[in-house]
């Protein structure tokens, strides 16, 4: 996978960064680790909306045959294909907001905005998704419906990156349920940390 997209990056001049050793990408997905990070391996910086789109479309063409990795729960699935996409400022802009510094992107009309990096996928209010992907793109319809929708959850009991514990009631009956998130591998080894290197195609 990493030789097929950075060959793809460098013959388009699109900005990367990949998670630099097996021992990272593990790291990433063990049971404690950053729910909004897990499952990340290649993260593309397109320069316009029409890369963008195109980037997309073409990857999921060429990674048609690799099997789905965990789902990345800040992001957007792309169909049935390994490729997610959502929103974000490409630098760490830090702003206060509110009376709080934090993480920030910029608005069209000049406003800074948090740069929000949730365990689920955000969508800045003055952003509107391509047409494209809108259109020809199953999982915005719910393809995937996760059973989880069939109880009324009341509260989390507990959760990590590996699901999570729900009190949940389902005809007047309380329930505590466990959830597993799929391909999610429970590394518990102790590992050295290790971050990502940046690559600039051209």
């Amino acid at each position: 996978m990493l030789d097929l997209v950075s060959h793809y990056c460098f013959a388009h001049l699109s900005s990367f960064k990949v998670t630099r050793s097996r021992r990272a990408w593990l790291l990433k997905n063990a049971k404690y680790a950053d729910r909004a990070a897990s499952g990340k391996f290649i993260t593309i910086y397109p320069e316009d909306e029409g890369e963008f789109v195109q980037t997309v479309i073409d990857l999921a063409a060429l990674l048609k045959d690799f099997a789905p990795g965990p789902y990345i729960l800040s992001d957007r699935r792309w169909q049935a294909s390994p490729v997610y996409y959502r929103y974000g400022a490409f630098k760490e802009i830090v702003k206060e907001i509110s009376g709080q510094k934090c993480y920030c992107l910029q608005a069209p009309d000049g406003s800074w905005q948090e740069d929000q990096r949730c365990p689920y996928y955000y969508q800045p209010d003055f952003v509107q998704e391509p047409a494209e992907l809108v259109r020809d793109n199953f999982q915005v319809k719910g393809a995937e419906i996760s059973k989880l929708t069939a109880y009324q959850i009341k509260e989390a009991l507990h959760f990590s990156n590996g699901g999570g514990v729900y009190l949940a009631q389902k005809n007047g009956k309380n329930y505590v349920i466990k959830e597993g998130r799929p391909r999610v591998w429970m590394v518990m080894a102790r590992m050295p940390s290790a971050g990502s290197k940046k690559k600039r195609a051209g």
